[in-house]
């Protein structure tokens, strides 16, 4: 539900991230092993979230790198790579433009921790949204070639699922 919020009206970085704070506390609560691990990937995400809605606001930038840490621990601690991977890429988009050298080096991580799963529809989409950002970092690192190579690659093996990934790839790939 605050993803939906953010995506319709903005923001929510502020209640998003004291959301994700104050879950943090069913971590101690006494469950069985299937439930801790679903509950780690939903509060992966939820920090995920957190630090991605902290982003778009400039004083909460260190705010937003605590948020995909702890989701990316959280759903290591798990076991669940697919989500610490989202989280990782989801910080190495925001590093994109002011460090393009760390952002590449947590997309090529991220991509190597996907290369380790199974393949399915989330994981080729996550890699392909990956090798797009990749592609763009490479590029601004005067790597033109190998960018170029690599966006030809992701565009071969994966297509976006719908018409908002379709739109939103379709925005990026026009940045390049």
């Amino acid at each position: 539900r605050m993803r939906a919020l953010a995506r319709q009206y903005g923001g929510q970085g502020e209640a998003v991230s004291a959301i994700a704070r104050r879950a943090d506390q069913l971590l101690t609560v006494d469950a069985a092993d299937s439930t801790r691990r679903a509950l780690g990937t939903a509060l992966a995400d939820l920090h995920t979230l957190a630090g991605w809605t902290l982003f778009d606001t400039p004083a909460s930038g260190a705010n937003a790198w605590w948020h995909f840490n702890r989701g990316v621990t959280l759903a290591t601690e798990v076991g669940d790579t697919y989500t610490a991977v989202t989280a990782l890429y989801h910080g190495a988009m925001t590093a994109q433009n002011d460090a393009p050298d760390d952002a590449l080096k947590m997309i090529q991580l991220g991509r190597f921790q996907l290369d380790q799963l199974a393949r399915d529809d989330r994981v080729a989409t996550l890699d392909g949204w990956l090798a797009v950002d990749a592609a763009r970092c490479l590029i601004k690192l005067d790597h033109t070639e190998q960018g170029r190579a690599t966006l030809t690659a992701a565009r071969r093996s994966w297509q976006p699922a719908d018409r908002f990934d379709a739109l939103t790839l379709q925005r990026a790939l026009n940045r390049l």
